[in-house]
C-alpha cells in the first residue's frame, strides 16, 4: 500500500494583522463607517451627486471632424509609446531581466524607455538640434528600433499569465477602471485651460522649438525647473498640439494604474492588483489631472516604477541585481520630473538597505545602495548641468543670491505658489502642530475643489498602521511609503504632491484587503468598498 505524499505547506501570507483577526477587521469596518458617514454627511457633498448626468459626455453630437482627430491624436500617442518600447525593452534584455509578466514587461520597457527619450531631448536641444532635420531623423530611428524589437525582439522567458476565469467582482472592477480611463481620455480631448501648462509646462518646449533648441530663459523663472516631462511634450506638440501632450500626461497616468495592478497582483493575487489599480486611478486629483499638460502622472509613474524594481530586487535575492538598475533609474527620472520628488533619493537610500534580507552585509548593503544613488543621479545630472551652463545656479530659480549677483528671481513667491511650507513653522506654535497633526483629516474632509484626493487616504491609513508586511518587496515599500508622506507632509499642502505617494500606499492598501482580511469579511466590505472609494 502506497504512503501518500503530504501536500507542500501553503505559502505564508504577505501580510498580518498586528491585532487579533476580529479586532483589526471590526475596527476597520467600524472605521470605514465612520468615515463614510462624515465624508458622504457633508452640506457640500450631497449636491453633487446630481452633477452627476451633466458630467457624462454627449457622444451623438460628436462630429466626423472630431473623432477622426481623436483616432489620428490616439495613433501619435501608439507611436510615442512604441518609441519608448523600443529603446527601453533592449535595456532590460542588457540587464538579464526577466518581469512577472508581459503586462509588466510593457510598463517598465516602456517607462525606461520614455525617460531615456526625454533625456535624449534635452541633451539634442542644448546642442541646438531642435529642428525639423535633426528631429525627424531621430524619432524616425527610435520608432524603427521600436518597431524592430516589438517584431523581433520579445522576450520568450516573459511568461503570458494565468488563463484562469475572472470572477464577478474582477469583472466589476476592471469595468469600472475601464470607464474610468475612457472618461479620462475624453477629458484630455480639451483645450488646455492649466495656468502651470500655459505658462511653462507647453509654453516652454514650444518657444524652444521656434529658438531651434533650448536657450536660457530668465524671464521664465520656472526655466530652471527639472523638465523631464516637458521635454516628452516637446516630442507631441509638433505631431499633435496640447491635445497630444494631454494624451501622453493621460497615458502615465493610465500607466500608473496598470504599474500599480502589476505590483500588487505579483504579491498578493490579481484582486489585490484590480482593487489597488482602482483605488489610485478614481481618485479625483487623478483624474483631473489627467485632463491636464502637468506632470504629476509622470512623476508618480517613474516613482511606482522606482519602487517597484526594489520590490523586485528584494525577492530575487542575488540574481535581481540588475532591478537595483532599474531602480536608480527610474528614481532619477522621477526627480527629473519636478524638484519635489527630490526627497525619493534619501528615502530610497534610507528604506532599500533596511528592507534588504537578513544575510546581506551591511558593507554589501552600502555598496548597493550607492549603486542605487549613483545611478538615480546620473540620469538627475543633465538638469543640474543645464542650470550651472545657463544660470549659474544647480537649483535655479530658489536661493539664486547665493550662486549670481546679477537680477534676482522672486522664487519665494514660487514657493508660496506651490503651498510649500517650512517645517520650523509646525512646530513653532500649537496652531502649526495641530494642522500638521490632523492634515490627514482636513485633507480628506476640508478640501473640496479640484484638488481633492477622496477618502481613499484617510480610510486606509489603519492598514499601515495595523498590518505588518512580511515580504520584503512590501515591507519596503511600506517604509518608503511612510517616509515619503513624512517628507511631503513636512514641505508642502498641495494635495496633488501628495498624489505620487498615495499611489504606492493604494497597493499596500489593497495586499493588505486581499490578504489580511477572510472571504466573509471581505464579501462584506466590497460593496460598502465601492460606495465610499
Amino acid at each position: 500500500m502506497s504512503r501518500r505524499k503530504p501536500s507542500a505547506a501553503p505559502a505564508p501570507a504577505c501580510v498580518q494583522w498586528r491585532l487579533p483577526h476580529w479586532a483589526g477587521a471590526s475596527f476597520l469596518l467600524l472605521w470605514w463607517a465612520f468615515i463614510g458617514w462624515i465624508y458622504y454627511h457633508r452640506p457640500e457633498t450631497a449636491p453633487r451627486w446630481a452633477l452627476w448626468p451633466g458630467l457624462l459626455p454627449d457622444l451623438s453630437s460628436a462630429s466626423v471632424a472630431a473623432l477622426a482627430r481623436a483616432a489620428r491624436l490616439s495613433a501619435c500617442l501608439a507611436g510615442l509609446i512604441l518609441l519608448g518600447f523600443g529603446l527601453g525593452a533592449p535595456l532590460l534584455r542588457a540587464l538579464r531581466l526577466v518581469p512577472g509578466g508581459r503586462l509588466e514587461a510593457a510598463c517598465v520597457g516602456a517607462g525606461l524607455g520614455l525617460g531615456l527619450t526625454g533625456t535624449g531631448m534635452l541633451v539634442l536641444g542644448l546642442l541646438g538640434l531642435w529642428n525639423g532635420p535633426a528631429a525627424a531623423v531621430s524619432l524616425a530611428a527610435a520608432l524603427c528600433v521600436g518597431a524592430l524589437y516589438l517584431r523581433f525582439g520579445e522576450n520568450a522567458a516573459v511568461p503570458a499569465g494565468t488563463a484562469d476565469r475572472w470572477g464577478a467582482w474582477e469583472i466589476l472592477c476592471a469595468g469600472l477602471l475601464s470607464a474610468a480611463a475612457a472618461f479620462n481620455f475624453l477629458g484630455a480631448l480639451m483645450p488646455e485651460i492649466f495656468y502651470d501648462a500655459l505658462v511653462y509646462h507647453l509654453a516652454l518646449p514650444e518657444l524652444y522649438w521656434l529658438r531651434g533648441g533650448i536657450t536660457a530663459t530668465p524671464e521664465n523663472l520656472y526655466s530652471g525647473l527639472p523638465m523631464l516631462i516637458q521635454m516628452l511634450y516637446a516630442l507631441a506638440l509638433p505631431l499633435g498640439g496640447d491635445g497630444l501632450a494631454h494624451l501622453l500626461h493621460w497615458s502615465f497616468g493610465a500607466g500608473a494604474a496598470l504599474l500599480a495592478y502589476s505590483f500588487a497582483r505579483r504579491f498578493s493575487g490579481r484582486k489585490a492588483g484590480l482593487l489597488a489599480a482602482l483605488l489610485f486611478y478614481t481618485i479625483p486629483t487623478a483624474g483631473v489631472l489627467s485632463w491636464k499638460g502637468g506632470v504629476e502622472l509622470g512623476w508618480a509613474f517613474f516613482e511606482l516604477l522606482s519602487l517597484s524594481a526594489l520590490a523586485r530586487r528584494l525577492e530575487a535575492g542575488i540574481q535581481g541585481r540588475g532591478w537595483t538598475v532599474v531602480a536608480g533609474l527610474a528614481a532619477g527620472f522621477a526627480m527629473a520630473s519636478k524638484y519635489q520628488a527630490w526627497p525619493l533619493l534619501p528615502v530610497l537610500c534610507l528604506a532599500f538597505p533596511a528592507a534588504l534580507p537578513a544575510g546581506i552585509s551591511w558593507k554589501d548593503r552600502c555598496k548597493e545602495t550607492a549603486l542605487l544613488a549613483a545611478l538615480a543621479l546620473a540620469a538627475l545630472s543633465p538638469w543640474i548641468i543645464k542650470n550651472v551652463l545657463f544660470y549659474g545656479n544647480p537649483i535655479y530659480p530658489f536661493l539664486h543670491e547665493h550662486f549670481s549677483m546679477g537680477p534676482l528671481p522672486r522664487w519665494r513667491e514660487v514657493l508660496a505658489d506651490g503651498g510649500s511650507l517650512s517645517p520650523a513653522s509646525l512646530f513653532s506654535s500649537w496652531e502649526g502642530a495641530r494642522a500638521f497633526l490632523t492634515h490627514p483629516w482636513s485633507l480628506t474632509l476640508g478640501n473640496n475643489d479640484i484638488n481633492s484626493i477622496g477618502p481613499v487616504f484617510l480610510l486606509g491609513l489603519p492598514l499601515l498602521a495595523l498590518c505588518r508586511y512580511r515580504c520584503a518587496g512590501l515591507r519596503g515599500a511600506w517604509l518608503a511609503s511612510l517616509l515619503l508622506w513624512g517628507a511631503w507632509s513636512l514641505s508642502s499642502t498641495l494635495s496633488r504632491f501628495l498624489l505620487p505617494h498615495l499611489l504606492p500606499m493604494c497597493v499596500l492598501f489593497a495586499a493588505a484587503f486581499e490578504e489580511g482580511l477572510d472571504g466573509r469579511i471581505k464579501a462584506l466590505c466590497r460593496p460598502l468598498m465601492l460606495f465610499l472609494f
